[in-house]
Order: C-alpha cells, then structure tokens, then sequence
C-alpha cells in the first residue's frame, strides 16, 4: 500500500473517544486507599513529635503494614471522613508510616506494636504512649465513627494545657 492509502484508510477510521479529565468524583483504586497527604505531618518520628510539641497538640500516629487491607482501609474509610479530617486538625498533628520503612520500624520496635493497622496518640512532651488501638480486621472492622468516638471520649478526658491549635499561619512539615 502506499502512503496515500493509508492515510485514505485512517481517515475513514472513528477518532478515539477523547480522554476523560480527572475529577473529584472519577478516583481511581490508589487514590481511594492513598495516604491522607492533606492531614499527614511529613518528617520522622521526632519532626512530627516536636511540631506536636510547638503547636500544643496530640501526636496521632498510624502505622500501617503495607500487605494488610485493613490498614488501607483505614485510609479510605477513616482519614478521608471530612469530620475525621476536621477533629485532627484541630487537636492532633497526624504521623502515618509503613511498619517496614526505617522510621515505622523504630516506633515499631520502641512501642512494641505487633498488631496493624495501629493507631496511638502519643504525648509529644513525654513520647508516652497515652492510647492505642491495634490489629482490627475488614471482618471486625473500624469506622470513622469508631475513631471519633473514641477521640472525642480522650480529648474530653485528656488535656496538654494552653490554647489548643496553631497559630495563624503555621502548618505542619510536607
């Protein structure tokens, strides 16, 4: 054939169906079970517990066992919850980190987690362990519900004293 015939047969071909664009609603598998960003203090252990420690809140730390889909549940089910989002803002600083990264593994190992996902909130005066909640499955599974019941209850009976929230203008490390 020559080029002019297939450039014959192309033009008879339908074009593609155009590419849709992204949006809100059209998310894909790893969005949905993606890491929280929005809410995530980035650094280590000890960035996350000091900008706890400046900002006057709970250190909420998550760490989760990458082969668990409990734990990536969690991402999508709890972290995502817009009520979940607004009860860390204003009171914790939020640490998330695999169990098998350097940095999970030191707080792995420090606390003695067995279970995943594990969820803790941690003084960040102290670095003492004030709750934990470990190793729930999909069969027995943990909600954003869960979670906010159980950390309105602790807010309602801990305090770290002094105006809770940061300062204008403040935010957490990327």
């Amino acid at each position: 054939e020559s080029e002019s015939e297939v450039d014959d047969d192309m033009a008879d071909q339908a074009p593609p169906p155009p590419v849709k664009a992204k949006n809100s609603k059209d998310r894909t598998l790893s969005d949905m079970f993606s890491p929280p960003e929005k809410i995530m203090c980035g650094g280590d252990f000890q960035t996350a517990r000091q900008f706890a420690k400046d900002q006057n809140k709970w250190l909420l730390v998550n760490i989760q066992a990458d082969a668990d889909f409990a734990c990536h549940a969690l991402n999508r089910d709890v972290w995502k919850d817009g009520v979940v989002e607004s009860i860390i803002a204003d009171s914790f600083v939020f640490w998330q980190e695999d169990n098998n990264r350097p940095e999970g593994l030191m707080f792995v190992k420090r606390y003695n987690v067995e279970r995943y996902p594990c969820i803790g909130i941690v003084d960040p005066r102290t670095a003492g362990v004030k709750f934990e909640k470990s190793g729930w499955t999909m069969e027995r599974g943990f909600s954003s519900e869960d979670f906010c019941e159980i950390v309105l209850d602790f807010l309602s009976q801990n305090e770290l004293g002094g105006a809770m929230g940061p300062p204008s203008g403040m935010s957490p490390p990327p």
